[in-house]
């Protein structure tokens, strides 16, 4: 152990160093990159304070020599005053002229070179150049900066002038020039540096590529720096244009002195260094320490191990089990009965065990152990020269929790039985045999109607308990057949009936089975009358070429359908004529996407007459869609379309904006427009936002629109709904409840709804030439609604009997086919013309509760 401790050190002392290395060229690399950076920014700041410096000075005094030029205007006056031109402290020497190429002085007159005569130096406004380098025959090499003003040229001592602007720094070898762009040195600050010509005297070892670079940002008077050997040493030169002349200033610093300002950098890291080998250090003794802990605890697992031993098995190349360890003894219920590992009954159904071990692949086991209880064993095969050993680990907890998971997506929680996911899986197993179809199979839907009325009634508890007992008749039906019961969704089942004699069987169970629950039911003390509805779909391939698992799924869901929608039967079965009404209502799915954008939808307006006086007091707007496709439908059907893929969002919007623009034109009748709501849209949180935005857009008077909700809305969302309706009441509108007495509660809510009216479903109205019931309960409902002083309207009129009747009880508003179909806007007009406008007696001046009394 003590040599396994050295080799752990030497391996961190390796990392240390290399971890050292590293550290040590990121800050090299990082230290260049720091100085370099120090270095550019130091030497572009001097030389942009020197050049500012510059040029604030040359303005100024060029601004007084070109006064002082124009107060002395021949050059004679300009040679005897010039003791009086101070230019910063530097007195002028002397003024000569320059015209075109001829240097004139008092005395005589000089001729310019060649080379200056091209670079037109000696024209510009401010020059610096020496006189030897312009002039021939003149060996004055003197440092002067000229001033011209037209002819006349006045020159001083550049040293004197240029140099109290140079800030020098502490380090001797910094230097400066003057240049021309195009390279030609006027000043410099010692004679150290030879020659006139920047990029051949001063830089002539300088690279190829360097000296281009700097020729070209001289030439464009751009502003910047460079690295270059000068004078055998790296420096860094700054360079910049001035604005008031063609003139450069270039600053050269030292390498070496512009990096020991940036010296200090160092000082830190070496400190970092230092802590960072301390902390190694405390690491490597926390290391130790943890390591001869852990080394303890291996020990101790080792000796746990030989004491706990896991269970083993040993085995044949074919299978047949040799021997068994000492736990196997102890935990096994009959270890005498596992004679081959085929004995042992698989959790996971495998075609050849044998295979899975033989790719040495984990299997786990089901057995029963001395404790009469099921245990769970997870084998893990090893290959030995003689056969295999089995290393088994009780998973007994884990795949318990594995197995309630798995119930939970395969389960219906409320009734335990197999769910929908189930199903699926069944299906599709089954359809994959080769035999399966060759039988007569079918699948059937049943569905609890009356369902969601016990939940809403009584309670989630006494309405599971219902689906618990319905579920538990249905099982005890299914005792002959070889069936499968599965509860789909909340309140609907499925029995998957296999290899039946002949398809009507299903059919027959069902009709005995909606028979059965014609008699009422016990759930907890309660008699519940259970409506249920039931669809068949034989699997039949004849009939079916086309027949998968989630067509079949589908079809008796289809075939459920049409059993909810049929008054005549409980019990339908699928045919393919279903399978094409659904097509067309796929078709009108997709028709009604682009039916508001092609404007098909239209409002009808249908009147609602007052006997009393006969004049209309209000329409009830209607949509229809004008598609000839579906001219024979019912409204109703694609409204409930629209319902169930929300695009009734949209079509509601429409019939707002349509009906309250029609309202505001009916406003001269004194006539109002009721409108109906969808659930969808009322439960929506920009519902009230929409209706009162929209009323108040249009201006609309109080009580010009009236809402009609129904009982089932209601039912389904009391709560949520009472509030809105409150407040749409303040904001003016008058609420209705329309198919009154067709619910379940209907008197639960009138003294709780903010309701102006009520209206009798059309289903009342048709049977009251025939049926005593019927007579009764309308008679019943004008009463109430007379003795809560509320409007009642009676829809579908469509005989002289039917209004009579109702105007003897009370009710004298109708609406219906005896008075008038539903009409467009301009129909409804000419009707309010001839009804409303030619009347004598307004509808304002008629009190119905004063008739009534």
């Amino acid at each position: 152990m003590k040599k396994y401790y050295v080799n752990i050190f030497l391996i961190f002392v390796l990392v240390l160093t290399v971890a050292l290395l590293f550290s040590s060229l990121i800050y090299s690399q990082t230290t260049n990159k720091l100085r370099e950076k120090h270095a550019t920014e130091t030497i572009t700041d001097i030389n942009q304070q020197v050049s500012l410096a510059i040029d604030l000075r040359l303005k100024n005094d060029y601004d007084r020599f070109v006064r002082f030029v124009e107060e002395n205007a021949t050059l004679a006056a300009l040679n005897t005053n010039k003791d009086r031109l101070v230019l910063s402290d530097v007195n002028v020497a002397g003024f000569v002229e320059i015209n075109n190429n001829e240097f004139i002085t008092p005395d005589m007159t000089f001729y310019f070179k060649e080379g200056f005569k091209q670079a037109a130096y000696h024209q510009q406004n401010i020059m610096v150049y020496r006189l030897s380098d312009a002039l021939d025959g003149v060996e004055d090499s003197t440092e002067y900066c000229f001033f011209k003003h037209g002819d006349i040229v006045g020159y001083f001592s550049a040293t004197l002038y240029f140099e109290p602007l140079f800030l020098l720094g502490k380090d001797p070898d910094n230097f400066y020039l003057l240049v021309t762009p195009s390279g030609y040195i006027g000043y410099r600050k010692d004679e150290t540096v030879v020659g006139s010509r920047l990029l051949i005297d001063v830089l002539p070892h300088e690279s190829a590529p360097v000296k281009s670079l700097l020729a070209n940002q001289l030439a464009a008077k751009r502003s910047g720096h460079i690295r270059v050997k000068l004078l055998e040493k790296p420096s860094y030169l700054a360079y910049r244009s001035l604005e008031n002349a063609e003139i450069m200033v270039l600053q050269s610093f030292p390498q070496a002195s512009l990096y020991a300002t940036v010296a200090f950098v160092s000082v830190p890291v070496f400190y970092m260094l230092g802590v960072m080998i301390i902390c190694f250090l405390i690491f490597i003794v926390f290391v130790y320490f943890y390591l001869n802990k852990k080394n303890n605890d291996i020990e101790f697992s080792k000796r746990r191990y030989y004491y706990n031993k896991p269970y083993m098995l040993k085995i044949s190349k074919k299978g047949a089990i040799k021997s068994f360890n000492q736990t196997c003894y102890e935990n096994f219920k009959d270890v005498k009965q596992f004679q081959t590992v085929y004995d042992f009954a698989p959790v996971k159904e495998s075609i050849d065990v044998m295979d899975d071990i033989k790719k040495q692949a984990p299997f786990t086991v089901a057995f029963e152990s001395k404790q009469n209880s099921l245990e769970y064993l997870r084998f893990m095969p090893i290959k030995t020269g003689g056969g295999y050993y089995l290393l088994g680990e009780n998973i007994t907890l884990q795949q318990k929790d594995l197995e309630y998971h798995r119930n939970m997506a395969l389960y219906n929680p409320a009734t335990q039985l197999p769910n929908k996911n189930y199903l699926g899986i069944k299906l599709q197993n089954l359809f994959s045999g080769p035999d399966f179809l060759d039988l007569k199979n079918a699948l059937v839907a049943i569905d609890i109607t009356s369902f969601k009325n016990i939940n809403r009634l009584f309670g989630q508890k006494i309405s599971q308990a219902t689906l618990v007992k319905a579920a538990s008749i249905i099982q005890n039906t299914l005792g002959s057949y070889n069936a499968i019961l599965y509860n789909v969704e909340t309140e609907v089942f499925m029995v998957l009936f296999l290899g039946l004699n002949k398809y009507q069987e299903a059919i027959d169970w069902s009709d005995r089975l909606s028979s059965l629950f014609e008699k009422p039911i016990d759930v907890s003390g309660n008699l519940f009358n259970i409506e249920v509805k039931i669809g068949v779909f034989e699997i039949d391939t004849n009939r079916y070429s086309n027949v998968n698992p989630l067509s079949s799924y589908d079809n008796a869901l289809l075939a459920l359908k049409r059993a909810k929608e049929s008054r005549r039967t409980n019990v339908v079965a699928y045919d393919i004529g279903m399978g094409q009404v659904f097509t067309r209502t796929q078709a009108m799915e997709v028709d009604l996407v682009s039916a508001l954008k092609n404007k098909e939808f239209k409002i009808f307006y249908q009147p609602q007459l007052n006997t009393m006086n006969n004049q209309i007091i209000a329409f009830e707007s209607l949509l229809r869609w004008d598609n000839p496709k579906y001219a024979l439908d019912s409204p109703a059907l694609f409204i409930e379309l629209a319902e169930q893929n929300n695009m009734i969002m949209e079509i509601g919007r429409f019939i707002i904006n349509e009906t309250f623009q029609v309202a505001k034109e009916f406003e001269k009748y004194n006539v109002r427009i009721s409108i109906n709501v969808s659930p969808i849209q009322v439960l929506q949180s920009g519902f009230v936002y929409d209706m009162t935005s929209a009323f108040d857009r249009f201006k609309l008077k109080k009580n010009s629109i009236v809402i009609e909700i129904t009982e089932t809305m209601l039912m389904e969302s009391f709560d949520s709904i009472i509030d809105k309706l409150i407040i749409l009441k303040k904001h003016g509108f008058m609420i209705h409840l329309d198919n009154f007495g067709t619910g379940y509660s209907s008197m639960l809510y009138l003294k709780d709804l903010p309701i102006d009216g009520i209206s009798i479903s059309r289903d009342f109205v048709k049977n009251l030439e025939n049926d005593r019931h019927a007579r009764t309960i309308v008679s019943k409902i004008i009463s109430l609604a007379n003795s809560l002083e509320i409007e009642i309207i009676a829809e579908g009129v469509e005989t002289e009997k039917q209004k009579a009747f109702l105007n003897q009880n009370g009710c004298f508003i109708i609406q219906g086919f005896l008075f008038s179909k539903a009409v467009d806007k301009a129909s409804a007009i000419k009707m309010l013309d001839q009804y409303n406008i030619k009347s004598k007696t307004k509808i304002d001046n008629i009190d119905y509760y004063d008739f009534l009394r």
